[in-house]
């Protein structure tokens, strides 16, 4: 493959962990709106099988932006080594990628501990 397939591959790649990202966004804020309109009222087993799913789908996204990130990650190595000079130097991103999926990883848990907090109100 020449150096431009593999750039474009990445750049795809990059796309996708984009749109990977910027659903899993979307399903938190889902969550979240509904643990606060209707968390009190939904009984045990709705809330486990909201809660369930939710945790389910978040982890199933989360592991395939790893996964996009990998697929980034080769296609840039390859890039690279055709050019070393063309392709830019991306140090960096493993760090990003790991701090940005620990994030991700804390919100779900916020937010399943946001709606626990809802169902459960300290008495003041």
């Amino acid at each position: 493959m020449t150096e431009y397939e593999f750039a474009s591959l990445a750049m795809e790649a990059q796309n996708t962990v984009t749109s990977v990202f910027a659903l899993f966004l979307t399903i938190v804020g889902g969550y979240l709106l509904a643990a606060w309109m209707v968390g009190i009222k939904l009984d045990r087993t709705q809330f486990i099988i909201v809660t369930f799913l939710f945790v389910f789908v978040e982890i199933q996204l989360l592991v395939g932006w790893f996964g996009r990130w990998s697929w980034f990650w080769h296609y840039y190595e390859q890039a690279q080594a055709l050019n070393p000079l063309s392709v830019p130097n991306a140090e960096m991103v493993p760090f990003s990628i790991a701090l940005t999926g620990l994030l991700m990883l804390f919100t779900v848990f916020g937010a399943v501990k946001f709606m626990w907090n809802v169902r459960h109100p300290k008495a003041e």
